[in-house]
């Protein structure tokens, strides 16, 4: 049976580009005494998370399916600020799903003063700014494990896309994607990026067509467990 709303085939969108990669991290108030990420094996970690489908539902719902954490979220809160906030009363003990550009813009103030330990990083590649911190794929041990994490953390490697719908004339996309290229290579669009903080690694329309293709060719079998992993919390 199929889900109400829109249905459609990722694989044949027309996909422009994305300006950026966006890293994403799992981290506990400076108070909590866990030192690593595999100590959630052995106790129950309370964490904030905001609805259905983000990764900050999304990603510890995996962990705890592929390794056996105990991350239980106990806070369906309105918006990141307001888990923050939850954080910094002791209600809940850290975010198991959140982007490190979000962390600096709403929180830098607990990077500079260690108010925050970053447990783990879900990225398919480590990030400059998080050395030493674990790449969620180093926690698998075995080949299926590994798929199912690349699975729901594909989304990490081309974050925000722009793409158009299907059967659009060939030459107009790419006539955009050339567009977008430009764009994220112009002076003045990196000057203003720069003054809002905000991070350029832009990827091109082509390379986010392949990924997405390469995600739409994940086992059946793979794509079962990892729904029923997320479906978990419904």
């Amino acid at each position: 049976m199929l889900q109400a709303g829109a249905q459609f085939d990722a694989a044949k969108l027309n996909w422009i580009g994305s300006a950026n990669r966006e890293a994403y991290v799992g981290f506990i108030w400076h108070t909590v005494p866990v030192a690593r990420i595999e100590d959630v094996a052995n106790r129950e970690l309370l964490v904030g998370s905001t609805t259905v489908g983000t990764t900050m539902n999304d990603f510890p719902l995996l962990l705890n399916d592929l390794f056996g954490f105990q991350i239980q979220d106990r806070a369906w809160l309105s918006g990141t600020p307001q888990i923050n906030l939850a954080i910094e009363r002791g209600e809940i003990e850290g975010n198991a799903g959140v982007g490190w550009t979000s962390v600096k813009a709403l929180a830098q103030n607990w990077i500079d003063e260690k108010k925050i330990r970053i447990l783990v990083q879900y990225n398919a590649e480590p990030y400059s700014e998080l050395p030493g911190v674990p790449l969620v794929t180093s926690l698998a041990r075995t080949d299926t494990s590994d798929r199912r994490c690349g699975s729901c953390l594909q989304r990490t490697e081309y974050a925000r896309p722009f793409f158009l719908p299907p059967m659009f004339p060939a030459e107009r996309v790419e006539a955009l994607r050339r567009a977008f290229d430009a764009t994220t290579k112009d002076k003045a669009f990196l000057d203003e990026a720069a003054k809002l903080q905000l991070e350029v690694s832009p990827m091109t329309g082509e390379a986010v067509q392949t990924l997405v293709g390469e995600l739409a060719r994940t086992p059946p079998a793979v794509a079962a467990r990892v729904r029923t992993a997320l479906e978990a919390a419904k």
